[in-house]
């Protein structure tokens, strides 16, 4: 998974590229800005990650759907702290409009993951007999996830959630106008997933 921000307002000056195994830290760029080779090079991890096949397992699945709740759980002081910067959301708010709504489509789609990746049968014609035809859910490989300022946990998140339960690889750009959420978002993913 990666996260590319950009610093300044915050005060934080280190920008960070998540791996599909391990993070790697950015330390070159001086200005707060990720290069076209920072993000090319950081394209060509995530596909080398997904063309190893370990996003397909229905395993690895569960295992970062469950790191992803864990984050929200145990970086909920965290997320609300930096919506209450961005946005002035109280926490309450910031739980049951964003951080709850992700938190259930997690529930769901771990709930729905064997029905999800399991091939459906359709109807032939008589002309196909004794032959049968299915459709199997593929991963479409490397997802790019825009997030937006105005919602920044759950218009990041909630495209997160079903895009790894498609078994696809991630790259997360946080929206830019909630400098405090992007970089929340940017050490929390660094920490779980």
């Amino acid at each position: 998974m990666t996260v590319a921000t950009r610093s300044g307002a915050a005060g934080v000056d280190q920008k960070s590229r998540y791996g599909a195994t391990s993070p790697i830290m950015f330390e070159d760029a001086t200005d707060g800005s990720l290069g076209v080779e920072d993000i090319s090079a950081a394209v060509v991890q995530l596909r080398a990650a997904f063309a190893s096949e370990k996003t397909m397992s229905r395993e690895w699945r569960v295992d970062q759907l469950k790191a992803l709740r864990t984050l929200l759980t145990e970086g909920r002081g965290e997320l609300c702290e930096a919506m209450r910067v961005d946005l002035h959301k109280h926490p309450f708010e910031g739980v049951s409009t964003e951080l709850g709504l992700v938190q259930a489509e997690i529930d769901t789609a771990l709930a729905n993951l064997d029905g999800w990746m399991r091939p459906s049968f359709t109807a032939n014609s008589a002309m196909n007999i004794p032959c049968w035809s299915s459709t199997q859910q593929d991963p479409l490989g490397l997802v790019l996830i825009m997030g937006a300022w105005n919602y920044p946990m759950q218009l990041t998140f909630a495209p997160l959630v079903g895009a790894i339960a498609g078994g696809n690889c991630v790259m997360i750009k946080p929206g830019s106008y909630a400098p405090a959420s992007s970089h929340a978002i940017s050490r929390l993913v660094q920490k779980y997933l």
